[in-house]
């Protein structure tokens, strides 16, 4: 998983997302990824019929950004 990749290279990637978010915060604009999502659908196992729902997947990047963001406010 994704995360699971954050989390092993934490050390590393602290100072470059501390960056971005940085750069991102002076100029008013993050990177065209943080606006994106894949949206995909997944079936509901304990449905009787075929029912789907959607999820959307959005960039680690732009997830760790809003956390941050949430808990400044």
């Amino acid at each position: 998983m994704q995360t699971d990749f954050f989390l092993h290279f934490k050390k590393k990637k602290t100072p470059i997302l501390t960056k971005l978010f940085q750069q991102s915060e002076k100029k008013e604009l993050f990177p065209k990824v943080f606006y994106e999502a894949r949206i995909t659908l997944i079936s509901k196992p304990e449905a009787l019929q075929e029912i789907y729902r959607p999820i959307s997947l959005v960039n680690i990047d732009a997830k760790i950004s809003n956390k941050i963001l949430a808990s400044q406010s």
